[in-house]
């Protein structure tokens, strides 16, 4: 559970800083440049801009450190923790020498913040601690709120929540003294709510989440009213106060959609949806099954645009220091010519015609092979597709209309002894099973989230779908330098799913390490498990044919595969394939 973890990166980006900014239109222009880096989504490409920002921009001090404020995060969410760590390390000793308090403050604060994203709660909440002792020392009250909120935080993800509630009053009483943002607030009154709710006192949640409706009616903010009553609803359904629930949450969605927030309209459609299937509530839940396709759709659009624009501004941004590396290696070589170089020219020329013939003969070959090793691979996926699509569309579907039809005649068939009763919940859980069996099969046979989310998010959703009772599955996984391509990424994501499926059905295991690491230009994954094992020399049993069938996919990809396993000592995959073609 790491419920504050929202909370924890929503004030790293609200903290404010406590240095002199440098007045004039300069000085407005580049925050108006770390501002437009800062919105940008994609972590990467954020990640880029703000260091192309430090390194070639003579930023004030408040610049440089909102600057690096927002870096440390983005490479926290990335997982880069060692440059993190290193550039908030750096810059305390370099605010120490310069005898900057604030900005030693911050960065101390942001090391929790990384050690929070690294999952290391203890070595996080000392760092805190630090940066809250020295805020205190010197009045920064918004780094004392902040720090507050996060160890409070911390101690709700440890569900130490006699420790959490001491430290997250006093940030509420010291931003409601400070006159803090309406946002700060409503994070920190959603914190001590949910608080309440894990210790068991559901009036005081309860009456948090109506002070900050109240609140914010007053303040004419609607919209972070709509966001506690969203919350309050929750509360009140898992209270079984069913129609409470669903009016609390029904006047969060028509303030909702007055506004241009289009996520948490969504989420409260969601839950709204869940309340209604509570109430048995079947004609309202046709029309909100409709407006939350609707809302789905349009989100989807809003992000694509939003995806493509962020490309086109890392674009742009790339071009522009290439021309300008263009403009001074131009420079330097004008100086340099002379009429030596002609005649090395030609020569030269020559010897890169046969080069370029020979390259550009074997590249011919090879993508030939490519081509007819994507079309093998790609044949398959849509003949999956095609399959998944037959049984969603049309056996699912017509499952769903059979599990309709059988609680339609519940109320007709008046069922009146027990025996029937329960015979008839079985036919009702037999048909909620067999839907469910066609969901899997449909979704292994066909892979739409690598096709969405790419190989890394969509190996990772692979692994948290698997139940943890049946397998731990610990995984690791590099960043990959560049994404893989379709066929790669669609092979390589059908071997592990092949592995994990054989390790539930054969291997009687309990835990399944997956490590995805990237050495140089190769792609290199292990898959090992602690189950019973099998003889690697049985060619002729079923694990035979399924270790054939997957050397043939990596085959395909010009890379290798190596079992190594025994009876009673579990089962070791190693698959090494090159990045590229």
């Amino acid at each position: 559970m790491r419920i504050a973890k929202a909370f924890v990166s929503y004030f790293f980006f609200c903290c404010c800083f406590f240095l002199p900014a440098k007045a004039g239109s300069g000085h407005q222009d580049l925050s108006a440049k770390i501002e437009a880096a800062n919105k940008i989504r994609n972590d990467a490409v954020a990640i880029d801009s703000l260091f192309h920002i430090i390194r070639e921009y003579r930023l004030s001090p408040q610049d440089d450190l909102a600057a690096k404020n927002n870096l440390v995060f983005r490479l926290s969410a990335s997982q880069r923790f060692d440059e993190s760590l290193k550039l908030c390390h750096d810059n305390i000793s370099l605010s120490r020498k310069l005898q900057q308090d604030s900005a030693e403050c911050v960065y101390t604060k942001l090391l929790g913040i990384t050690y929070y994203f690294m999952k290391q709660n203890r070595q996080a909440k000392s760092w805190f601690e630090k940066a809250l002792a020295m805020a205190e020392k010197k009045g920064y009250y918004k780094i004392i709120y902040s720090c507050s909120n996060n160890i409070g935080g911390i101690l709700i993800d440890e569900k130490d929540y006699a420790r959490a509630e001491k430290p997250l009053l006093r940030a509420l009483e010291l931003m409601n003294k400070q006159g803090a943002k309406k946002e700060e607030l409503f994070i920190t009154r959603r914190l001590l709510a949910t608080l309440y709710d894990y210790q068991g006192k559901p009036r005081a949640a309860e009456d948090m989440y109506k002070a900050t409706i109240n609140a914010s009616l007053a303040e004419k903010d609607s919209i972070y009213a709509a966001y506690a009553m969203t919350f309050y609803a929750d509360l009140l359904w898992k209270q079984q106060q069913y129609a409470k629930a669903i009016t609390t949450g029904q006047k969060a969605i028509e303030i909702e959609r007055r506004s241009n927030d289009k996520n948490a309209l969504l989420t409260s459609l969601i839950l709204q949806r869940k309340y209604i299937i509570a109430q048995r509530n079947f004609k309202e839940l046709a029309s909100l099954d409709s407006e939350i396709i609707a809302e789905q759709k349009q989100l989807f659009s809003t992000d694509l645009n939003k995806e493509i624009s962020e490309t086109e501004v890392k674009y742009k941004t790339a071009e522009i220091v290439y021309q300008k590396q263009l403009g001074e290696l131009a420079a330097k070589k004008k100086q340099q010519l002379t009429m030596v170089v002609f005649t090395g020219v030609i020569l030269l020329g020559t010897l890169l015609f046969v080069i370029v013939y020979q390259r550009n003969r074997a590249r011919q070959q090879s993508q030939l092979e490519a081509e007819k090793t994507k079309a093998i691979i790609m044949g398959e996926e849509q003949e999956r597709l095609r399959m998944a699509g037959e049984l969603h569309d049309g056996v699912g579907q017509m499952m769903s209309a059979a599990k309709m039809n059988l609680s339609a005649l519940e109320q007709q068939l008046q069922l009146s002894d027990e025996a029937t009763t329960r015979k008839y919940q079985q036919v009702i859980s037999l048909v909620d099973t067999s839907c469910a069996e066609l969901r899997n099969i449909a979704h292994n046979l066909a892979p739409y989230s690598v096709q969405q989310l790419g190989f890394a998010d969509a190996l990772r959703n692979l692994v948290q779908k698997i139940d943890e009772e049946k397998l731990a599955i610990h995984l690791f996984m590099d960043p990959l330098p560049e994404p893989l391509d379709e066929v790669r990424a669609s092979t390589l994501f059908r071997v592990i799913q092949e592995c994990i499926n054989n390790v539930l059905k054969h291997a009687e295991a309990h835990n399944l390490d997956i490590a995805v690491i990237c050495e140089k230009e190769r792609l290199s994954v292990s898959i090992e498990d602690d189950g019973k094992g099998f003889d690697t020399q049985d060619t002729d049993s079923s694990a035979g044919i399924g270790m054939e069938n997957i050397r043939k996919r990596i085959r395909y990809l010009d890379g290798t595969v190596e079992w190594d396993s025994a009876p009673g000592k579990g089962t070791l995959v190693a698959i090494s394939i090159p990045l590229k073609m």
